[in-house]
């Protein structure tokens, strides 16, 4: 398979995704994990938490990608979120450095503290409803979104391995949302610095 080791940041990066039960929080996990292990050639683990409740309650992945040997295998400081809604944002904003990457869902995320600087903010279930007729999607394009401007996978990579984990009958909308949300990072023209200075 082709990778994409020549574009892809090298060092240990500390990305969380989050937000409620139901929105395919850990789908989007193992996607990512999976996309960077296999096209980027770099290691991944990831650990899931879940709320009290299955739907509805709170929702986390928790992922390493490392270009190393990873030898330990938590999250400390996050550098990158995925939140998905206002309580992902409420939960993990003590662990996260001013200049961490944030991916906010807009449609439901209201407050984020001004402190952080490198936030992309975009109405990704708004997007997925109005686009693709669907709110289950919305995960999907907050994914092709992360990819464009993170680097650590491209969306091309991440459909394919799309294609590993879910049926054929959503296939194709599920690629298409990646596909929106990469155009939208695209089109805003929203860069992250290198991490040696995302502390």
């Amino acid at each position: 398979m082709k990778t994409e080791t020549g574009s892809v940041p090298e060092g240990r990066f500390e990305i969380v995704i989050s937000g409620s039960g139901g929105q395919g929080i850990i789908l989007g996990g193992k996607l990512l994990a999976e996309t960077a292990a296999v096209f980027s050639n770099r290691q991944a683990v990831m650990i899931s938490c879940f709320g009290p409740e299955v739907r509805g309650g709170s929702s986390s992945a928790e992922l390493i990608i490392d270009s190393r040997t990873i030898d330990y295998p938590k999250i400390i400081y996050p550098d990158m979120i995925i939140a998905m809604s206002q309580q992902a944002i409420d939960r993990y904003a003590q662990q996260l450095g001013n200049h961490c990457l944030i991916i906010a869902n807009e449609t439901l995320i209201t407050d984020i503290p001004k402190r952080f600087s490198n936030v992309f903010s975009a109405p990704f279930t708004e997007i997925a409803i109005k686009k693709l007729n669907t709110a289950v999607v919305a995960n999907m394009v907050a994914l092709g979104a992360f990819a464009t401007i993170s680097s650590l996978v491209s969306p091309e990579s991440l459909k394919q391995i799309i294609k590993k984990h879910v049926p054929p009958r959503v296939l194709e909308i599920d690629q298409r949302a990646v596909d929106e949300g990469a155009g939208l990072a695209e089109n805003m023209n929203f860069s992250f610095p290198d991490k040696s200075i995302a502390t």
